[in-house]
């Protein structure tokens, strides 16, 4: 089996998306808000959709999420959607006698991360973990036992069975988000953002299919959850100037999709006063294409001329170092018919991704 691959600057495109997911926030129309609100959420992405179901949790009366893009999800939506957790106690008999910690959590993301991060918070978040797996299965999501993700170093890894979690997460918050009462406004563009004597002023642009308008909503209370800016190539390449606009995003695979991650969000906070903490940079995932296993050991990179140039065991990091030293920047990648498949094999043997062959010769025939 052959596939070619490419390198993405940030999960697996989803397939299909219901028509209540697409028009989740086309009947919460603008004109019918109150244009004062308790709190403002901008993004609707998983970190965004969560903001807005807790704070109607914690008891917020009026919650408003905007979305610039044409549907709820931002790119939560494609993404395989693993979830690090210290959950010791669930882990339970598949833990083989390890017990997890939140010092090894926090010794992991240190280590992989090359020394980058802020322990104090990679504390709260390996604290706050197994809680939001809790929080998910009462909401309906359904975890599968740990494993240890990809560059990873102990199986803490919990995700939905199957290839698209992240779909999974986006519509079981976005239903919590509604039933509470939250409201939403798609293709919602936030320009501006001001802040007043007991309250943010929050300028909107609202585009429909007959016009486009600005309006402006009142709340004590903003969060700014927009992503990052992985389709801003101008933006990335200050960052890692090999990532030009030949290299796309998960969101946006084939340069034929919308994807919003333009880093406007940032730009706004910085306007409003706010200040900007340095992150850890990129992710590359060198994984497009016909991404069949999520395990090294079953598949083997070869260039174009067919020659293995990697050691497939190496982190994401390191594999697409390699990946960009080649010419073409494109690889193929070769496993067989032995090696565990995800979900999406058919559907990618269906569109032309990957090729089947009975034999060597016969794979390298299509390889050319």
């Amino acid at each position: 089996m052959t596939t070619r691959r490419t390198l993405l600057t940030a999960g697996a495109v989803a397939s299909a998306l219901p028509s209540s997911l697409l028009a989740a926030a086309l009947e919460d129309s603008s004109d019918a808000l109150e244009t004062w609100q308790q709190v403002i959420v901008i993004g609707s992405g998983l970190a965004g959709l969560t903001a807005g179901a807790s704070a109607l949790e914690s008891g917020a009366r009026r919650v408003l999420i905007l979305e610039k893009g044409p549907l709820v999800g931002g790119h939560s939506l494609y993404s395989s959607g693993s979830i690090a957790a210290v959950a010791p106690d669930r882990a339970g008999a598949f833990s083989n006698g390890w017990r997890d910690s939140v010092e090894q959590f926090v010794a992991d993301a240190l280590a992989v991360g090359g020394g980058s991060g802020d322990p104090e918070r990679l504390v709260q978040i390996a604290r706050g973990s197994a809680a939001m797996l809790d929080w998910l299965e009462g909401l309906g999501v359904s975890f599968g036992r740990p494993f240890e993700a990809r560059s990873g170093l102990h199986p803490r890894s919990w995700a939905m069975p199957g290839n698209s979690a992240g779909r999974s997460y986006v519509l079981a918050v976005m239903d919590c988000y509604r039933r509470l009462g939250g409201k939403t406004i798609l293709s919602a563009k936030v320009e501006t953002l001001e802040r007043q004597e007991s309250c943010w002023k929050v300028g909107v642009t609202i585009r429909s299919e007959n016009e486009v308008r600005l309006k402006y909503f009142q709340a004590p209370a903003v969060i700014i959850a927009s992503g990052g800016f992985t389709a801003n190539v101008d933006r990335r390449m200050k960052i890692m100037p090999q990532l030009t606009a030949d290299i796309h995003t998960s969101a946006d695979p084939y340069g034929t999709a919308w994807d919003g991650a333009q880093g406007d969000g940032l730009d706004l906070t910085q306007r409003a006063g706010g200040v900007i903490a340095e992150g850890f940079g990129l992710q590359l995932l060198p994984f497009w294409g016909g991404r069949l296993i999520d395990y090294a050991g079953g598949d083997m990179y070869v260039d174009e001329a067919g020659r293995r140039f990697v050691d497939e065991n190496l982190p994401w990091n390191a594999i697409s170092e390699h990946i960009l030293k080649l010419k073409s920047r494109r690889c193929w990648v070769i496993t067989d018919a032995q090696s565990y498949k995800g979900a999406t094999l058919s559907l990618k043997l269906i569109n032309g991704i990957v090729r089947k062959a009975g034999s060597i010769r016969e794979m390298a025939a299509a390889m050319r």
